[in-house]
């Protein structure tokens, strides 16, 4: 999350045109090493685990695919009637 906005390919070429290699270079290796100590801190400073009631409770897993092959034109519609109709709001009716 902290390493996002630092290592942006945008954000190092407008560095690299803006600031110099040499700056670029140094922002660079500073996007990778300033978020592995800010997660280290993190991690040493986060108190313990909130976990809600009952969670240690076994679950049942539900298997979500049928185990049968569909066709790659049924898995093309499937998903085109997904996008187009499921996904957002459109003025269409699905028959």
């Amino acid at each position: 999350m902290t390493a996002t906005p630092i290592i942006n390919p945008a954000a190092i070429l407008l560095a690299y045109g803006f600031l110099g290699p040499q700056i670029a270079t140094i922002y660079l290796v500073a996007g990778f090493v300033i978020p592995m100590f800010i997660g280290l801190a993190g991690n040493k400073l986060a108190g313990p685990e909130l976990r809600a009631p009952g969670i240690q409770t076994e679950f049942k897993l539900v298997q979500l695919e049928s185990g049968t092959a569909d066709s790659l034109s049924h898995k093309l519609r499937a998903g085109l009637e997904w996008g187009f109709l499921d996904m957002g709001v459109s003025p269409f009716e699905r028959h």
